[in-house]
């Protein structure tokens, strides 16, 4: 499993990221995805019973952003999704699925780094809701070629009042 994960990660990333400032080094890559604390969405597609080939994965922890005061969060370091599988959903879908986690264990926010090289996924990531994080460089003038995005997640009480229900008190 991990070498899938590794393959299509590589695949993906390796020429976009060596000519980023963030760079392509594939040993700190590969333990900084396979940490102990990193958590997997994982997609297969092949027959049932036994689906057997890795389409696409999303990598994420979760953590306690300093910068902005002990803020709880969700980082998605990783949405990668094997070019057969672009525009079916497939990235919606694990977006929504991270949303659902970060709210189940009551996190204030996803957030992740995109590659401004990388124009699909930065119109992706816009279109479903992020924007630039207050952490984000360029948001106070810096040049940089990545963004920091991030999505602040419904609290319990915006949940009710966005689906029109009122809450009851007695």
């Amino acid at each position: 499993m991990k070498e899938q994960i590794w393959s299509l990660l590589e695949g993906n990333m390796r020429v976009l990221s060596e000519s980023s400032s963030i760079g392509w080094n594939p040993k700190e890559k590969r333990a900084e995805t396979l940490n102990r604390l990193s958590r997997f969405i994982l997609v297969f597609q092949g027959d049932e019973p036994v689906a057997s080939q890795l389409v696409a994965f999303a990598m994420f922890r979760f953590e306690i952003d300093d910068e902005e005061g002990e803020e709880c969060l969700l980082y998605c370091y990783e949405l990668q999704i094997s070019e057969a599988m672009r525009g079916m959903g497939v990235g919606r879908a694990m977006m929504t699925m991270l949303e659902m986690i970060g709210s189940t264990w009551e996190m204030e926010k996803v957030k992740l780094t995109v590659l401004k090289a990388n124009e699909n996924a930065v119109q992706f990531y816009k279109r479903i809701g992020f924007v630039a994080d207050e952490s984000c460089p360029s948001k106070y003038g810096k040049e940089v070629d990545y963004e920091i995005l991030s999505k602040r997640l419904p609290e319990e009480e915006d949940e009710w009042e966005e689906d029109g229900s009122e809450e009851v008190t007695a």
